[in-house]
């Protein structure tokens, strides 16, 4: 009985890749226009291909759900919340009751659609457009400096001022495909006024590391997948800047300066050292599933999304590194209740909570340590006559201290330790219909 189950939900999963296949047939095309070649896990290469679709097909449970569904005032813990909707150019600052307090707009001409935000400072933000630009803002939405480029999914705020940024690039690589193109990511280092400083190939980091070149010649998964007619074997995804130290039997598995990267289309996360570009320590490859978004806790564990996309599920884990074991996890009830295939993001919050981000769906939810729900968002954007909401690809909470002496601004973000806005003038509200 279980077996059936599965080999149905793998079908309606087939179904549905098919469906979207002939509603946005532009967003196909280059990644199934040589087929699947027989031999091969169709479930695996279907679902690896799905795009990042900028909306979601609403179900029918969650047709009358916008805005904060559910609050509980005791347990939730307190801040304000930030996102931007993954189908246009703009981002709101929320509190726990849904009402919009700030909004940030794109004055632009043509403007890209943002993918996320994230805090510059006390007053300052930098928005990445996906393989667009990134732009530093003010808060009343004027900008300091604009840089264009292939950036995307994410950037690092170091304490210095500067940032990481990933970009991509479609190159040769004889050395790990002999006879096609590959896409190629880099961990590119920018200064306070966005010029690079350095930039680091994730090929030449697999290339020259023994380990990683074999994980990477195990890998089967990515053989088949297109991105402007390239292979796209890695698929970086996230960058943070480490600020301590973690270490098990004496043997450093991070340090202040370290960047935690994921690659993965690899199943891979790991500490790099950018000075001697060498990988600390990594981890993934037979235990994650297409993961996104680790993020070094205060404790030294990592919390990760770990998509589960040829799984079915999806789950939040926190690895200790020092032992390999995961010490935490939470999936829904059913498992596939809780299914974001292709995005995510978790975030620990001071009193063990964790406010997670289940993308694909256009949702935020907190739970707590024992899985309890205690918060849950569903982004308001919504298109009611073609049934859809905009997705969302990474929702945060800025923690607000309780002191009186520092109401001003608030506390560290749990992700980068960069602060937040000083002060939020209230604005009008983002489209619900």
């Amino acid at each position: 009985m279980k077996l059936l189950l599965i080999q149905l939900r793998n079908y309606a999963f087939l179904f549905t890749t098919l469906t979207l296949s002939f509603a946005f047939p532009h967003f196909f095309l280059s990644s199934f226009a040589e087929g699947t070649p027989a031999g091969t896990d169709s479930r695996r290469e279907t679902l690896k291909s799905l795009p990042y679709l900028s909306h979601t097909t609403i179900q029918k449970k969650d047709k009358k759900k916008a805005g904060v569904t559910l609050f509980d005032h005791q347990t939730a813990y307190p801040g304000l919340n930030f996102y931007c909707s993954e189908d246009g150019a703009g981002g709101y600052f929320l509190d726990l009751s849904g009402n919009v307090v700030h909004t940030f707009s794109d004055r632009r001409p043509e403007p890209a659609e943002w993918k996320l935000i994230e805090p510059y400072g006390k007053v300052r933000f930098l928005v990445l457009c996906e393989r667009t630009s990134i732009t530093l803002m003010e808060q009343d939405s004027s900008i300091v400096w604009n840089r264009e480029g292939p950036f995307h999914h994410d950037l690092t705020v170091v304490p210095d001022g500067s940032l990481y940024a990933l970009t991509r690039r479609r190159v040769l690589y004889p050395a790990l495909i002999p006879d096609q193109p590959i896409i190629d990511h880099y961990i590119v280092h920018l200064d306070r006024e966005g010029k690079t400083l350095s930039t680091l190939s994730i090929a030449d980091l697999v290339s020259h590391d023994p380990e990683l070149l074999a994980t990477f010649n195990r890998q089967t998964g990515w053989k088949y997948l297109k991105d402007e007619d390239a292979l796209d074997v890695f698929h970086a995804n996230t960058i943070e800047v480490i600020e301590q130290n973690v270490a098990a039997d004496g043997i450093k598995i991070c340090q202040p300066g370290d960047i935690l990267f994921c690659v993965r289309n690899l199943d891979l996360i790991g500490f790099l050292d950018p000075a001697t570009k060498k990988v600390r320590w990594r981890w993934g490859p037979g235990e994650l599933d297409l993961p996104h978004a680790p993020t070094l806790l205060d404790n030294g564990n990592i919390l990760i999304f770990d998509n589960g996309t040829h799984r079915g599920y999806s789950r939040v884990i926190e690895l200790d590194p020092r032992t390999g074991k995961i010490v935490w996890e939470h999936q829904g009830k059913p498992p596939d209740s809780f299914f974001s295939p292709s995005r995510g993001f978790a975030q620990r919050l001071p009193n063990g909570n964790t406010l997670i981000t289940d993308s694909d769906h256009g949702r935020a939810f907190e739970v707590t340590p024992g899985g309890k729900m205690v918060w849950e968002f569903y982004n308001p954007r919504i298109d009611r006559e073609h049934n859809y909401r905009a997705t969302i690809y990474r929702f945060q909470r800025f923690i607000w201290p309780k002191t009186e002496e520092s109401k001003a601004s608030p506390q560290r973000s749990a992700r980068d330790n960069t602060t937040g806005p000083a002060a939020i003038p209230p604005a009008e509200q983002p489209l619900s219909e």
